[in-house]
């Protein structure tokens, strides 16, 4: 029983730092909102319409700021009336609002239906992670099914029998997949009106289908817009063979967004400063891109599609997740999936504190496999630790000066605290520290990556031209004993570099071109369009200093008027005075930067290794110091 009550209460901790809520949006209306351009939909749809397209996000972005701020803006925004809406639907059906307009006088009379399918409700989750084994996507199918009839009662009750009708189709994560397929059946029965009718945009749509002809001709009318940098249009793994159905436009990323068009060269930051505070607006988040691209997303789908081969072994494939074996369709459907459909209403739901409970063992047990542990991993950095801060902040805790004492009182609750506090805190002080630490800087990465409003943001603030340039990114492993620089070619300008093997990530957060990550011995580099980029082998000369796993020591260079920052704070810290301590293991780069008597600044690296001593291994794997150690 006490076992039980110290794994909820350890649960209770480490529950802000699982998988994000999605945010709040703020639903104010903003200047410049994309009104539909009713004379664009007598083009044929196989042409990408920019103004159509911008006008489907806000679409989406309002059906997510709640019924009533959606159904004012459908009709003073957009003029669309006969809005139809249910949210909130069951398992294998989709959130959803329709709308229409009369268009036009006597012979040229038509009817405007918009339809928009939303992200994914309580149970629907449960249905993205069952795909079944047929070609076609058996959660995304069901909601295509769904959604057919839904469309077929609203035609009956609200279009006049026999007037012409022209579609606009969106969707955004699930409602986007559902959307694809949704359109790729009208477009397939010519039923409801002419291919060249049917408008359809889509926005993260996952991968829904394994059929031969995703990429035919008469659905390349279907236009998805792909984030490089958003986990979700990446399931189902195309190695399985997954694809949607259309074109698809990839949206500038860190590791694709730097590149020339029509001859000028854009760098990603220029994406940036636009994005930013559109984004801001809509979501009232910071906008945040993953330090590493996609490298993250590469090695995850990797290592996942290197274990299980085929979309069959997900029902069948076992593996260890900390302490018990199971399938991936186990681990969704009794890990993530009760976490991220009951968390409304988690306080008392035995699944949502089972799953938490579950999620948290796989995340920190040593025996836990690959694929799970990056998959875990990638979350906690991408939304875990940034819910953490945001938690602690919504209870008015100063993240500033917060102590490990300080987050146990607001995070657990007052029983539990005064009965088990003292325990935890005696036991897992400095690995409290750690995760206090990662909140403080962690950035929203999942929803910067997958939300509407980021798509929005990107879709309305780039110009047609920018929007369908086409993007490349090349990853090239690297076998050297030397040091990188990679430059560009027009400007010279340093964009990326190591120091004695080891990357320093502060530059490539602040030129925003490259990623270089260094994992096995390997480097690896990623190039927005590779042509526009040099690297260069050359040998760096910096200090070295190794630091035993959580104890202190002073850095060499030091001064009374330095300034010290620390390249990775998973790996080591460093305090005002040039004190780093060993956080974690691996190696990264303290940075220094050294004020002289004249005024001038000189910046010196160390490379700091962090390292356990034999005994701390046995505390690691024998006293169950992968939790509190």
């Amino acid at each position: 029983m006490k076992t039980k009550k110290f794994l909820k209460a350890f649960a209770a901790i480490v529950l802000c730092l699982t998988l994000a809520l999605l945010p709040l949006v703020t639903a104010g209306a903003a200047n410049g909102d994309y009104k539909l351009p009713y004379e664009d939909f007598s083009k044929d749809s196989a042409i990408y319409n920019d103004n159509v397209a911008k006008a489907a996000s806000l679409i989406l972005y309002y059906g997510i700021c709640g019924d009533s701020v959606m159904r004012n803006a459908l009709a003073k925004v957009y003029g669309l009336g006969s809005i139809v809406s249910a949210f909130h639907t069951a398992a294998t059906e989709i959130d959803h609002f329709i709308s229409s307009k009369k268009i036009g006088s006597g012979g040229n009379e038509y009817y405007l239906v918009s339809v928009s399918l939303v992200n994914s409700a309580g149970a629907q989750w449960y249905d993205n992670f069952d795909p079944g084994t047929g070609d076609i996507h058996r959660g995304f199918a069901a909601g295509a099914e769904y959604f057919t009839k839904i469309f077929e009662k609203y035609l009956a009750d609200f279009i006049p029998e026999g007037k012409p009708i022209k579609l606009l189709i969106a969707g955004h994560s699930r409602g986007a997949a559902i959307a694809n397929l949704f359109a790729k059946q009208i477009i397939d029965s010519g039923k409801y009106t002419a291919k060249e009718n049917v408008f359809t945009y889509t926005f993260a749509s996952p991968n829904n289908s394994k059929a031969k002809d995703l990429k035919s001709e008469k659905y390349l009318r279907i236009f998805n817009f792909v984030n490089p940098e958003d986990l979700v249009p990446r399931c189902m793994p195309e190695a399985w063979g997954y694809g949607r159905y259309g074109t698809d436009i990839t949206l500038p990323g860190k590791t694709n967004g730097s590149g020339k068009i029509g001859g000028k060269y854009y760098d990603y930051a220029y994406y940036r400063a636009k994005i930013e505070p559109k984004f801001k607006q809509y979501s009232g988040q910071t906008f945040y891109s993953a330090d590493n691209g996609e490298e993250s997303l590469y090695e995850l789908f990797k290592t996942i599609t290197g274990r299980i081969k085929s979309v069959e072994g997900i029902y069948t494939v076992k593996m260890n997740a900390g302490i018990s074996f199971k399938t991936m369709y186990e681990f969704f459907t009794t890990t993530v999936c009760p976490i991220i459909s009951e968390r409304f209403n988690a306080k008392d739901n035995d699944n949502f504190k089972n799953g938490v409970i579950s999620l948290i063992t796989t995340w920190l047990m040593p025996t836990t496999c690959p694929v799970y542990r990056q998959f875990t991993d990638y979350m906690m950095e991408a939304e875990g630790f940034a819910a953490a801060r945001d938690l602690l902040k919504n209870k008015g805790a100063d993240m500033d000066n917060i102590t490990p004492d300080t987050a146990l009182r607001l995070l657990l609750p007052e029983d539990i605290y005064s009965r088990f506090g003292r325990l935890i805190l005696s036991v897992s002080e400095f690995k409290l520290k750690q995760l206090l630490e990662k909140a403080k800087t962690a950035g929203h990465v999942f929803n910067s990556a997958h939300n509407i409003s980021a798509y929005m943001a990107l879709v309305t603030t780039m110009s047609e031209t920018e929007l369908l340039a086409p993007r490349s990114s090349n990853r090239t492993e690297l076998e050297t004993d030397r040091d990188i620089e990679i430059r560009r070619k027009d400007t010279g300008a340093l964009v990326g570099r190591t120091i004695l093997g080891t990357v320093d990530k502060e530059l490539m957060k602040n030129t925003s071109a490259v990623v270089i990550s260094a994992k096995g011995g390997k480097l690896t580099v990623w190039l927005p369009n590779a042509e526009n980029y040099e690297i260069n082998y050359v040998t760096h000369q910096a200090e070295e200093l190794r630091v035993r796993y959580r104890s202190t020591k002073p850095l060499k260079a030091v001064g009374e008027n330095a300034e010290y920052s620390s390249g990775d704070t998973g790996i080591v810290w460093v305090d005002a005075q040039g004190n780093v301590t060993g956080a974690g293991t691996g190696s990264a780069l303290v940075r220094t930067e050294l004020l002289s008597p004249v005024g001038t600044t000189s910046t010196v690296f160390t490379k700091v290794t962090v390292y356990y001593a034999w005994w701390q291994y046995l505390v690691k794997y024998l006293a169950l110091g992968f939790i509190w150690y």
